[in-house]
């Protein structure tokens, strides 16, 4: 259950953000959202962490995906430093503990 009420939430939350692009962005900027939702679907909802297999290779590869795509997002936003810089240490902890693996 906790898994879909986050399922549920973050489309939710995407659904919105949608919505705002698809009014005040134009086709490049609605191209990468939805491009970043797809990714962060297979990622999370199609892919989950723990799946094994194949499926586990794909949840790494979208979850670096879709996580430098928010870099992009930061960019456009003029997002403050100080908090890229924070993304971008969690960035560096996945990325170390998925080549743990």
């Amino acid at each position: 259950a906790p898994r879909w009420a986050h399922h549920s939430l973050w489309l939710t939350a995407w659904g919105l953000f949608l919505s705002v692009v698809r009014r005040a962005g134009d086709w490049r900027v609605q191209g990468f959202a939805l491009q970043m939702v797809l990714t962060g679907v297979a990622c999370v909802i199609l892919c989950p962490l723990g799946s094994g297999g194949v499926r586990e290779r794909i949840h790494s590869v979208t979850a670096a995906a879709y996580m430098a795509d928010h870099h992009m997002y930061f960019r456009a936003m003029g997002t403050p430093r100080r908090y890229v810089a924070a993304f971008w240490g969690c960035f560096l902890t996945f990325a170390a503990g998925t080549l743990a693996v």
